[in-house]
Parts: structure tokens; C-alpha cells; sequence
């Protein structure tokens, strides 16, 4: 990208970092520990899970097609919320008439505002996906050269991700009014969170821990002859 377009969003960056230090101590630490907790939660839990489950017979092909199956969702996940992040960057955002208002070619527009859309994308997975990558490294044996390995694996499936959504909603810019594309976008990834929300509930992950009183290895078998159908890898 060039130096403007770097500026553009080194300022952005910047700003959300002052109003960050403006904030009070009390709502800061409230907010760090509200993202904080999700990943702390998906981590622990699926860590036990998984040192357990390497105990088992078939624990360690268990525990790779829950990983592929936990991201197959995080990837329609992070398609659907990338979705409306899109439509925002890409055509209601407030600072695109200063950008199309510079010498610029098309290109280096867009790849400012895949950046941008990446980067949400990144928040998300950080939240959701990568605790169960985490966990699954620490469970088998942490090793620096693997951690590295996921990481850049984890980027590349960002932008990939990313990518796509934005040639859908590029797509439907050009057939479609894009506010109403993007509150549909919108309504789609709610329905998407309760039917995740609602799985998870008849899944019960208590009964894949072998170390909950809620242990059923009938549920193992089944979890693992419907991820081996399912699997994203």
C-alpha cells in the first residue's frame, strides 16, 4: 500500500487508542476482561477435553475432527460477520470519499479496505477459533515450530475468508441495494448465532468430557461419526 494510504490507517488505529486511554481505568479493565473471558473459557475447557480424550483409543482422531468441525463453523461464521463488515468498508465507510478523492488506483483502495475487513475478521477469530488451535497445541505437546505453523495457517484462512466475503458482497453491490443486502447480511448471521447457540445445547459438551459426570461415550461415538462428515481439513 502506499505511505497515504499507511497514514490513513495509522490514524485510524491511533485515534482508537486515544479514545481507549481517555476511558476510565474501571470501564478498560471491565472491557479486557470481557474479552478476555470467552477465549479463557473455550481454551480451559476444550484443553481438559482434549488431554483427556488422548487417553482414549481414537482420542487423538477424535480430537482432530472436533477441530475441523469447530472450524467449519468458525469459517461460516467469520464469512457471515464478514459480510455486512464488507458492505460497510467497502461502500458506506465515511472515509471513502477522501480515499477516492486522492490519485489512487482502484487497487490500492481496495487493498486498504481488505485490510480493514480482515482485521475484524482477525477479532473474531481470535475470540472463537484459535483458543480450540491453542488448546489442541498445548494437548498434544506445545511446540514453538507448530505454534508458528497454526499461526500463519490461521492468517492465510483470515484472508482467505475474507477475500470471499468481500467478492459476495461486491457481487451483490452490483444487483442489489447494499443497505438492504446488508441488513439481511445481518439478520442471516443472527440466525446463524441461535442455531449455533441452540447445537451447542443439544451437543452438550459435558458429555464428550470424560472427566464430567455428564460423561455419555455413546455421545463420543456419534460426535465423531457426524464430524468425520463434516470435517473443514
Amino acid at each position: 500500500m502506499p505511505p497515504v494510504l499507511i497514514k490513513n490507517l495509522v490514524r485510524i488505529y491511533t485515534a482508537t487508542f486515544r479514545n481507549w486511554r481517555s476511558a476510565k481505568k474501571s470501564k478498560i479493565l471491565a472491557a479486557v476482561i470481557g474479552l478476555l473471558f470467552l477465549p479463557s473459557m473455550i481454551m480451559v475447557q476444550t484443553f481438559n477435553m482434549f488431554k483427556m480424550w488422548l487417553y482414549l483409543p481414537q482420542g487423538s482422531e477424535l480430537m482432530f475432527h472436533f477441530v475441523s468441525a469447530s472450524m467449519l463453523g468458525v469459517m461460516f461464521l467469520l464469512f457471515l460477520t464478514g459480510l455486512p463488515v464488507a458492505m460497510h468498508h467497502f461502500f458506506l465507510a465515511k472515509d471513502l470519499p477522501m480515499l477516492l478523492s486522492f490519485p489512487l488506483q482502484a487497487r490500492q483502495v481496495y487493498s486498504q479496505k481488505f485490510f480493514e475487513t480482515a482485521m475484524s475478521n482477525l477479532g473474531m477469530f481470535v475470540l472463537l477459533g484459535f483458543p480450540v488451535l491453542l488448546s489442541m497445541i498445548l494437548a498434544i505437546q506445545f511446540n514453538f515450530l507448530l505454534l508458528i505453523v497454526v499461526i500463519l495457517a490461521s492468517i492465510l484462512f483470515i484472508c482467505i475468508i475474507s477475500g470471499i466475503s468481500i467478492l459476495v458482497s461486491l457481487l451483490c453491490a452490483r444487483f442489489f441495494s447494499i443497505k438492504k443486502v446488508r441488513r439481511y447480511a445481518t439478520l442471516v448471521l443472527g440466525l446463524f448465532i441461535v442455531l449455533a447457540w441452540a447445537s451447542f445445547q443439544f451437543i452438550r459438551m459435558s458429555r464428550l468430557d470424560p472427566a464430567s459426570i455428564d460423561f455419555d461415550p455413546a455421545a463420543i461415538e456419534n460426535f465423531s461419526n457426524l464430524a468425520a462428515g463434516s470435517s473443514f481439513f
